[in-house]
């Protein structure tokens, strides 16, 4: 059995309710934690960031005719710059469900994505648990 890297004692009876977080602090937070895979993110923190995330595809589509004009290369590079944050609250937000943070590779089977969107609106473990503290 591993040991979690928080302390547990801390957090024992924790009866804190889980952080729920606005567009903007989804994403201030996700930058934030440019690349942290430990930990927990609230439903609210992930769905904003995603989005975000996703706009960045649509915007360049509305606004340009290819992706060569101003707004393709923007957007590219935009979407380049969100993958880490994008993937790393990803898989703080399968911890917050209780699953390791592994569960995104299931999108390689056909209709994977379908479970791991189930996976994804679930609701927070209302304890802590392995991955740390309920927030």
């Amino acid at each position: 059995m591993t040991t979690p890297d928080w302390d547990d004692t801390k957090y024992l009876h924790s009866t804190l309710a889980p952080k729920s977080v606005d567009f903007v602090g989804a994403v201030k937070g996700a930058f934030s934690k440019y690349a942290k895979f430990k930990g927990r993110a609230s439903k609210s923190e992930f769905w904003f960031f995603a989005l975000f995330y996703f706009s960045l595809f649509v915007i360049p589509i509305l606004g340009a005719e290819d992706t060569t004009g101003t707004f393709g290369i923007i957007g590219i590079l935009g979407i380049l710059a969100s993958i880490l944050p994008f993937y790393s609250v990803l898989v703080r937000r399968l911890h917050d469900t209780g699953k390791t943070g592994w569960w995104w590779w299931i999108t390689v089977i056909p209709f994977g994505g379908i479970a791991l969107i189930v996976f994804l609106t679930q609701e927070s473990e209302s304890e802590d648990n392995v991955y740390g503290p309920r927030r």
